[in-house]
């Protein structure tokens, strides 16, 4: 059988001016994708500035303010203390001293290296599970149990039994009396928080709140504006853990801790009364009220953790 012919039609070519207009495009789309991949700007990681607190004065502490990073760290100085050093770069002193095995009273040494975030959990070895051989596999057949022999006592020959002999009588000496030890002085029991659960506070002086919490202008409390000398009174029980003047940017200061997470913070104050380790009541007067500058005034404020919380929804409406 002859197969059927169908006519056969060229198809017609684009003109050369067409073709090389698409191929022109074509290189043009090609450039531009090229060109957007390589000029993609890559967004820099953030990088935590802490020269501010390394380029300081001996014994003035760190101010940074920032969170630190997991791999920051912070190099001892003279006239440091771990209470300042947390204090300034907002941290909890107690778990920076947790994160560098350093124990009550938290002595640290000048050049001493301080780790600024908890160190890496610890991994347990890696566990590889075995691949069974490839193949059949072949049970293992135990051998039949054999019986357990029985033990049969021997009879006994008949005969006299031999004498037992009386145990000796031993004559034991009189027991002394135990000898007197020496006195030794009870160990101190530490001391528990001053306030179980949730504070109660209480405003720590009267006056106008002149600034407000607001911790991206560095003002991290409220700032109560009075008369110079009038009383300043601690917000709620606790424990004096510091009262220095190591702080520029909040004169002289006193802070009392509260229980493990919270402390409060009475800065710009004048004729304190108080030293570190002392406890005061709730409403004990601590202080006089000081000047900023030319301003009677007191900053207060609540830390949680080591950092700064809004102090006004825990104060009574009133004062």
């Amino acid at each position: 059988m002859i197969p059927p012919k169908f006519p056969f039609r060229p198809v017609p070519s684009l003109p050369v001016g067409w073709r090389a207009g698409l191929w022109s495009a074509s290189l043009a789309v090609w450039a531009a994708l090229a060109g957007g991949c390589a000029s993609a700007p890559a967004t820099p990681a953030p990088v935590l500035d802490l020269t501010a607190a390394v380029a300081a004065p001996p014994g003035t502490p760190p101010r940074s303010g920032q969170p630190a990073p997991p791999t920051a760290s912070y190099e001892v100085r003279k006239g440091d203390t771990l209470f300042s050093i947390a204090w300034g770069l907002r941290l909890d002193y107690q778990e920076v001293a947790e994160w560098n095995g350093i124990a009550p009273p938290y002595r640290i040494q000048p050049g001493q290296r301080l780790r600024l975030s908890p160190p890496p959990r610890e991994r347990g070895p890696t566990v590889t599970p075995l691949t069974p051989p490839e193949g059949p596999q072949v049970a293992a057949i135990d051998p039949a149990p054999r019986p357990a022999a029985v033990l049969v006592p021997l009879a006994k020959e008949p005969g006299p039994e031999p004498p037992v002999a009386e145990p000796a009588r031993v004559q034991l000496p009189e027991p002394s009396p135990p000898a007197a030890s020496p006195s030794v002085a009870p160990a101190r029991a530490a001391v528990a928080p001053a306030v179980v659960g949730a504070p109660a506070w209480k405003w720590p002086t009267a006056g106008t709140v002149a600034e407000r919490f607001a911790p991206g202008d560095n003002i991290t409390g409220v700032r109560i504006v009075g008369k110079l000398g009038q009383p300043i009174r601690a917000a709620e029980a606790g424990e004096v853990i510091y009262s220095d003047d190591g702080f520029p940017q909040f004169g002289r200061l006193v802070v009392i801790q509260h229980n493990k997470e919270l402390l409060s913070a009475y800065g710009w104050v004048d004729k304190v009364t108080v030293k570190q380790g002392d406890r005061v009541a709730k409403g004990a007067q601590i202080a006089a009220m000081g000047l900023r500058g030319a301003n009677p005034l007191l900053h207060f404020e609540i830390r949680r953790g080591g950092k700064p919380i809004d102090p006004l929804p825990l104060l009574p409406k009133t004062h």
